[in-house]
């Protein structure tokens, strides 16, 4: 998972790398799963973007 979310893909394709690595597993015991992944910007960040 690490590998994804360095990935520098969009937060969209990392949870359907992560999802798609999920189901490739082969786990009896695994009956539910959920990604969430969030892309928060600072105020500090929002303002360098407007220079």
């Amino acid at each position: 998972m690490e590998d994804i979310l360095l990935s520098g893909a969009s937060v969209q394709e990392q949870a359907e790398a992560m999802v798609r690595m999920a189901e490739g597993k082969l786990n009896p015991e695994m009956d539910n799963g959920s990604v969430l992944l969030l892309n928060i910007q600072t105020e500090a960040a929002d303002e360098k973007d407007k220079l």
